[in-house]
């Protein structure tokens, strides 16, 4: 998959206008574009929003495919937990250790306001894929 990371904020805009002009799911199609190219352009709480509403949005929803596309939503929110947690800690707080190898105690994450509310969607993400990737127990061992 080709990702392309430029003028991801004026696609954002442009996807929100589309979101605001249709429904079903359509609107749900492009509220989840529209969160990654938020995720993107480095608006990640914007994207995290986003994502969590798409999840109740396809909740009650009948749609074939629905346990592929929850899984990939969820995907997408932990990777936007861990974006958020490196733009909190990584960036804002800089220093040498904080984004080599963050074992050490001066490197480990001193602000962890978007783990409660997304680890559930980790934990839910790497059961389902039964921990068989690298990925998923890289991001299991986090927390």
């Amino acid at each position: 998959m080709k990702v392309t990371v430029f003028m991801s904020a004026e696609r954002a805009k442009l996807l929100q206008q589309r979101v605001e002009s249709t429904t079903g799911l359509d609107k749900v199609n492009f509220m989840v574009m529209w969160g990654f190219e938020e995720l993107k352009a480095g608006n990640t709480e914007s994207a995290i929003k986003l994502f969590q509403d798409v999840l109740k949005m396809v909740e009650p929803m009948e749609i074939p495919g629905k346990a592929q596309t929850v899984l990939e939503m969820k995907k997408l929110l932990a990777l936007a937990a861990l974006r958020l947690g490196e733009q909190q800690n990584c960036i804002i707080n800089h220093t040498t250790a904080s984004c080599i190898i963050p074992i050490a105690t001066e490197g480990q994450h001193a602000k962890k306001k978007a783990q409660p509310s997304l680890w559930k969607s980790i934990r839910i993400y790497c059961v389902k894929v039964q921990m068989t990737s690298h990925r998923v127990i890289f991001l299991m061992s986090l927390r």
